[in-house]
């Protein structure tokens, strides 16, 4: 007979749906695969999102709200109108300021108390 803790965790498993670790962009006439772990943040430019990734910038042409909903919860947070960031490359918080590698992400203030509540800060 299985042990309770095991039942309960095959069915919080079970339940728990399936999270992609990527997601397809489309630039030019091609999709490029871009994984979660590889994105540092995205900035609202106009129409256009720039990437930030660990090793280049891309300039896509899609609203930064489309790719919000592209994005899991809990890897990215939206923390300004202009900004989603990828909470796992947090480097340090700085009073308005996420630090992430060697850039500086703002904190918008309507979005600061719920980003604080959800880093447990």
């Amino acid at each position: 007979m299985a042990s309770p803790v095991v039942t309960i965790q095959e069915q919080a498993m079970a339940a728990a749906p399936l999270v992609s670790d990527h997601l397809f962009i489309k630039m030019d006439n091609r999709h490029i695969r871009l994984n979660f772990d590889e994105l540092l943040y995205f900035e609202a430019q106009r129409d256009f999102t720039k990437i930030f990734l660990e090793d280049r910038t891309l300039l896509v042409g899609l609203h930064l709200k489309l790719l919000e909903n592209m994005l899991p919860d809990a890897l990215f947070a939206r923390v300004h109108r202009s900004y989603i960031i990828n909470k796992r490359k947090i480097s340090g918080i700085e009073g308005n300021r996420i630090l992430i590698q060697k850039s500086e992400v703002p904190i918008g203030t309507h979005y600061k108390e719920a980003f604080f509540r959800r880093m447990g800060l």
